[in-house]
């Protein structure tokens, strides 16, 4: 079990680390919660802080992916409550007082006034370093002012009349002092003075409450995610907000790892994994031995995906975004930068021997058969034997594509080879 935890100004990574074991990350922001669903192995998300206005916000999409694939995504406090308030019914766990507040309209005491906008639990902070310093939240100013009028400090015409000052208050500049200072006006001066006597030790941290309780909640629920009861629709915009395009460099290692032909098999798989959910270790074993049978894997990969997608046209949409989740892939496993070194130096060599691999037999004296033959060897394990079907297991749309980039393969080896020999 993975658990990833989105967490900022709200509580701190220590106190947090302490109540609930989990890999902790900044804010949310579009894409992140996709990003540890698809690559990270995750098995619960929980979301306390996140990012909006000049960052992108989590988009609603990606955590019913989530939902979809049987991931546990739980939210409190703050970006959490307002999601979770929003995808209760897909199936998204939402914790605290400020998650009921949002479902139900209403804070209490404040029953007259609907509890439904952003900026009730939003923030401006600082960076991780100064320990995100930040403006005060509507919602702890709510709770705060309940609790002191609850406890006789101010009466509720006063709680009520600092609460509506703060409310008209853009959020960044929301805090106590200024608060204080534009009370003398609105209430009673001893009321001003005994809640600036109060604040200090009564003081409510409403969404600090409510991400430790989100965070108890992890550790002392046994969380399942519940069976997702709708389809998710897999659109070209969801496709181009979580898989960018795959750029030149991500062309040329995807070309380099083709020429490593098992670990492109098992890499394809984790990204088709990735794609329509499931359990890869599982499923996929056959494909991470080398002497998978080319075959049975690239059957495999087919009748794996028909089964497990609720519609078979997943399977076609997937085709498209096959290389962009394998890209996504290699790049969280650390992978990219070696193949893309490999695929440099590669083509470093072949400038200068000055020798051309465009068309079959240009300036090599093999057959494409030896040369198939040669790659097999090379690879170890089994491989297709003939050059249509090896094309086909190794994802090349035609022949010379394949002959291309074998014969650079086999230049590059055996020529470097060559030369390393006494």
């Amino acid at each position: 079990m993975t658990r990833y935890i989105f967490l900022g100004p709200t509580l701190s990574i220590e106190e947090a680390r302490a109540l609930c074991p989990a890999i902790y990350l900044p804010p949310v922001r579009l894409g992140d919660v996709w990003r540890v669903a698809a690559f990270g192995g995750a098995s619960e998300i929980g979301i306390v802080d996140g990012y909006f206005e000049r960052v992108p916000a989590v988009w609603h999409k990606e955590i019913l992916w989530a939902l979809a694939n049987g991931i546990v995504v739980a939210g409190a406090a703050s970006m959490g409550a307002l999601r979770a308030a929003e995808l209760a019914s897909f199936g998204m766990k939402g914790i605290g007082r400020i998650y009921t507040a949002f479902v139900e309209g209403c804070f209490p005491p404040y029953a007259s006034e609907p509890f439904e906008d952003d900026d009730e639990v939003a923030v401006v902070h600082g960076p991780a370093e100064s320990g995100y310093l930040s403006s005060e939240a509507m919602v702890n100013i709510r709770a705060t002012l309940a609790a002191a009028a609850q406890a006789g400090v101010i009466s509720p015409p006063a709680r009520d009349a600092l609460v509506l000052s703060a409310k008209q208050t853009f959020y960044k500049d929301r805090s106590w002092a200024g608060l204080l200072r534009g009370a003398a006006s609105l209430i009673d001066a001893n009321e001003c003075d005994a809640l600036r006597a109060w604040l200090p030790h009564g003081r409510i941290d409403q969404k600090r409450c409510d991400a430790i309780e989100l965070l108890r909640w992890f550790v002392e629920t046994e969380a399942h995610a519940p069976e997702a009861q709708f389809c998710f629709a897999d659109t070209a915009l969801w496709r181009r907000v979580t898989i960018p395009p795959v750029d030149p460099r991500g062309v040329r290692v995807l070309l380099e790892l083709r020429l490593q032909a098992h670990r492109w098999q098992a890499t394809r798989a984790a990204a088709l994994t990735a794609i329509v959910g499931g359990d890869q270790d599982q499923e996929f074993a056959p494909l991470l031995a080398p002497d998978s049978d080319p075959q049975i894997a690239a059957t495999l990969l087919e009748d794996y995906a028909l089964r497990l997608s609720r519609r078979q046209d997943l399977v076609d949409a997937a085709t498209p975004i096959l290389d962009a989740t394998m890209i996504e892939h290699l790049r969280a496993t650390g992978a990219f930068a070696e193949l893309l070194a490999r695929a440099d130096a590669k083509d470093a060599y072949l400038r200068t021997l000055n020798v051309s691999v465009d068309e079959p037999q240009s300036d090599i004296e093999i057959s494409f058969a030896d040369l198939c033959s040669w790659f097999a060897d090379h690879v170890g394990g089994k491989t297709p034997a003939s050059e249509a079907d090896l094309a086909s297991w190794l994802d090349f749309d035609e022949l010379t594509a394949l002959w291309r980039a074998l014969a650079a393969e086999y230049v590059f080896v055996t020529a470097r080879s060559s030369l390393l020999d006494p």
